[in-house]
């Protein structure tokens, strides 16, 4: 592949699945990480995108959260990565913020 994450300097999209949430998460960052650091325009870009996609997706559907913080932070990532569907900001969001009243709730 072309445009593999070997090839743009990140960490293997394809390596096997990711079962524990803080190597699942600390993967998910240091693709972002790395996205964040490329120009828009750099020719690699979007296939940086696309490997810290993948890797957020594999946190929020396959990766349980082990407590209340890492829900927290799946809740806020699901609403980044589907911000622009209505969907999300009709049904998903107000369920989202009473998620997140809640869980701040229990934390004190």
């Amino acid at each position: 592949m072309a445009d593999s994450a070997d090839s743009i300097g990140a960490p293997d999209a394809e390596e096997a699945p990711l079962l524990d949430w803080d190597e699942a998460h600390a993967t998910f960052r240091s693709r972002r990480a790395f996205c964040d650091t490329l120009p828009s325009d750099h020719p690699k870009q979007d296939a940086a995108v696309d490997d810290y996609c993948t890797a957020m997706d594999h946190l929020i559907l396959n990766v349980p959260s082990p407590n209340v913080e890492a829900l927290r932070v799946k809740i806020e990532l699901i609403r980044e990565r589907y911000e622009h569907e209505s969907l999300i900001e009709d049904l998903i969001v107000p369920l989202l913020e009473d998620a997140c009243r809640l869980i701040e709730s229990a934390a004190q």
